[in-house]
């Protein structure tokens, strides 16, 4: 299972490669790589292109009322995931790749130093091949990505969980394929996908109620899958998963 998600970058795009390609989180940057581009460099090579799509095309840094520069796209993957952060890592380029047709220069690097593996993809707002400017539209970009993402993993043996509209196989009925993961194991893969798209505890705990996951709060919190007679304490499920780990995930 992976958690996709997109936001525009509007300026400083060097801060944001350097913070994705950051060796601590990257094994030293062996799990960094660049597509039309070195990453050393990406942010120069970036503004290369925009400029010269300038001069051929005119200036149209401004249409949509904005100047996105570069977009970043992240695919978190669950901790019960049996997947390598190498094999991650090819999966998250042909995320971009797909993703972006082979037209936008891009740089991908793989983080292994929270208890997640997880994708950043950086790639340039203007392409190299005719010079247009990524078009991203709210929910159809991002259901876009997550639909890729999800075939991608299905094909890699990972799970995915179904959406209420969407598609992709349940998540109770994939634990009944695999026969033997746990439902502490499902709260857990529950928050590890909705901790990437909270934007605050709040939210966080809405996003358990629509996996079907309730929270309760006291001394400790603790979880509860529908159809379960008794709650689960998160450091049951382990030690990032009280409220302080969970918040702390959040926020990175």
């Amino acid at each position: 299972m992976a958690v996709t998600k997109i936001k525009a970058i509007k300026a400083t795009v060097n801060r944001a490669i350097d913070y994705i390609t950051n060796p601590q989180k990257t094994d030293g940057k062996l799990l960094v790589s660049g597509y039309k581009v070195e990453p050393s460099y990406a942010a120069i090579e970036f503004k290369m292109t925009a400029e010269l799509a300038k001069d051929i095309k005119g200036d149209y840094s401004n249409t949509g009322k904005a100047n996105n520069l570069a977009y970043h796209t992240i695919q978190s993957f669950a901790k019960i995931d049996k997947i390598t952060p190498e094999e991650a890592h090819e999966l998250g380029k042909k995320l971009a790749d797909k993703m972006l047709q082979e037209k936008h220069e891009y740089v991908i690097a793989t983080h292994i130093d929270k208890g997640h593996i997880h994708n950043h993809i950086i790639f340039n707002a203007i392409s190299f091949e005719d010079f247009k400017k990524f078009r991203s539209e709210p929910y159809k970009t991002a259901a876009m990505i997550r639909e890729i993402s999800d075939r991608l993993c299905e094909e890699k043996g990972l799970y995915i969980v179904k959406e209420p509209n969407g598609k992709g196989k349940g998540h109770r009925e994939w634990q009944e394929t695999k026969n033997g993961t746990s439902w502490k194991a499902q709260i857990q893969a529950a928050i590890d996908q909705a901790t990437p798209q909270a934007t605050d505890y709040n939210s966080f705990v809405d996003l358990m109620k629509q996996a079907n996951i309730e929270v309760k709060e006291g001394k400790h919190i603790a979880f509860k899958l529908e159809g379960q007679q008794r709650f689960v304490r998160g450091k049951t499920i382990g030690d990032n998963y009280t409220k302080e780990g969970i918040v702390e995930a959040i926020k990175n």
